[in-house]
Order: C-alpha cells, then sequence, then structure tokens
C-alpha cells in the first residue's frame, strides 16, 4: 500500500509583481497580488521581511493592503515606504488577515532590494 501524499493547499495570495528601490534613506516596495482565498479576506495586511547576505530576517514591516474586503479573483496592488534597514540586500513578503492569522503565499520571494 502507498500512502497518499499529503496535499497542499492552495494560496490565499499570489504575490503578480514586487519590486523595491532605495530613495533618500528609505525603500519603496510597489507591487501587484491577487486573492486566490476561499473565503473573503479582510484588512489584508502584507508582512515585509528585510533579509542580510547571510539569509537572516533583519526586521519586518507592517502595512494594510485594503480596509476592505477582497474576494477570490480581486487583483490589489501595494505601496510602501519604509526606512532602509541597514545590511538589508532582498527581501520576502508574508501576509495577514485582521485577525493576525497567517494566509499562505505564493511568489513570496525573496527579492532583490535595487
Amino acid at each position: 500500500m502507498q500512502k497518499k501524499g499529503k496535499q497542499s493547499k492552495p494560496p490565499d495570495v499570489r504575490i503578480l509583481s514586487a519590486s523595491c528601490y532605495r530613495v533618500e534613506g528609505e525603500v519603496a516596495i510597489d507591487g501587484k497580488l491577487l486573492v486566490e482565498s476561499a473565503r473573503p479576506l479582510r484588512k489584508l495586511q502584507l508582512l515585509i521581511d528585510f533579509i542580510n547576505s547571510d539569509r537572516q530576517v533583519l526586521t519586518t514591516k507592517r502595512g494594510e493592503v485594503s480596509e476592505e474586503s477582497l474576494e477570490a479573483g480581486d487583483e490589489s496592488e501595494f505601496h510602501m515606504r519604509v526606512t532602509t534597514p541597514p545590511g538589508a540586500i532582498c527581501f520576502a513578503i508574508r501576509a495577514e488577515d485582521r485577525q493576525r492569522q497567517d494566509l499562505r503565499v505564493e511568489n513570496e520571494g525573496p527579492y532583490e532590494i535595487e
């Protein structure tokens, strides 16, 4: 008998694009995401993990994507501007809902800081 492998659940959020560039002592993060969750996501928040050359998370910044409820199939842009974390060379993206419950993210990175 073969054991059935545990099937992974589909993502709640898919990152379609993400970029980050340095501007006057800050970094600007821009991107676009697609909601794939079976349930509506209220107050979707992104957590941006800034990572150094040793692949360690230096700091995490939180930003709200939308106050409104987002349904499956909805696309949303996100824009953040934060102080440049010293030593950060790339970033990864996580997501959570209004109850701060972690959501599954596809294409979370890491993405380079330009």
